[in-house]
Formats: structure tokens, C-alpha cells, sequence
């Protein structure tokens, strides 16, 4: 075992599997544009925790994955959607990690499914497969016609 691996394997530090989970933990909370303040806040520790969680410097613990499922509404296998073993190969889409806002303000909105990263990836190869530019806009406006209506439907 390298040097590299022994650190890893040091009591209370991360392994793939953490790092992985601290990722999903990052994507699933950006999807409902919760900030790391507003999370960390609601479950009784610091930002700083939160990004170290995030980030996979910290694991997090059994207990505090399931309180933190609960705040987010998100079932406990969505943190582990993807993994097959290797963070190098799970894949987290590029879009969890930009465009959302984590405004403190659109914390409480909270309607947002899990939605299988299998099935985001989808959507996305599809949008791309469409050469036209017009077709692929005319796409992107009836998925936000669609999702409009269904909000304004729960409204």
C-alpha cells in the first residue's frame, strides 16, 4: 500500500466513498438552492463543517446523512446515486455545479424531486443530440412551459 493509501486509510479520514457522498451531498443541496449557512444552520453545526463535508475532507456520519436527508427531502440512496466505486469515474454533472443561485432567500423552496443523475444525463444527451439551434431552444422552452404549469398547477 502507497503512502498515499495509508493516509486515506487513517481513522476518521475520508475514502472514495465519502468524497463521493460530500459531492452528491453539494449537488443535491445547489438543485435546491440551499446555501452551506442555511444547511449548516438547520442541523446545528458550522458552515466551515459543511464545506469540509462537501469537499470530503470530513466524513459524515450515518446520523447526520439521515438529518441532513430529512431537511433536504431527499432520500438517503441519492447520496450514493452514481457510485461504482471510483470518484474518478462517477461522474457528477458539470451543470450541479454551476448556474444556481444558493440564495438564503429560496432555501424554504424545497419542491424540488431527487432526480437520478441516470436520468439528468439523459435530458442532456438528447438536448445535444438535436443539431438545429432552433430545435434545441424550441426543446429548452417546452421543459420550462412544462415545468411553469405544473408549478403553477401546485400553486
Amino acid at each position: 500500500m502507497s503512502d498515499q493509501q495509508d493516509d486515506i486509510k487513517k481513522k476518521g479520514s475520508a475514502e472514495e466513498i465519502d468524497i463521493y457522498v460530500g459531492e452528491r451531498l453539494k449537488e443535491i443541496r445547489k438543485m435546491q438552492k440551499v446555501t452551506q449557512e442555511t444547511l449548516a444552520g438547520q442541523i446545528g453545526i458550522s458552515f466551515q463543517q459543511v464545506q469540509k463535508y462537501e469537499n470530503g475532507k470530513n466524513r459524515i456520519s450515518v446520523g447526520r446523512l439521515y438529518d441532513i436527508s430529512k431537511l433536504l427531502k431527499t432520500p438517503l440512496p441519492a447520496f450514493f446515486d452514481g457510485f461504482d466505486g471510483s470518484v474518478a469515474n462517477a461522474g457528477l454533472s458539470d451543470n450541479a455545479q454551476t448556474g444556481l443561485s444558493g440564495h438564503p432567500s429560496d432555501a424554504s423552496n424545497h419542491s424540488q424531486e431527487y432526480v437520478p443523475k441516470k436520468e439528468i444525463d439523459e435530458l442532456v444527451r438528447v438536448y445535444y443530440s438535436l443539431e438545429d439551434p432552433e430545435l434545441r431552444k424550441s426543446f429548452l422552452n417546452l421543459g420550462k412551459n412544462m415545468a411553469k404549469n405544473i408549478k403553477e398547477q401546485d400553486s
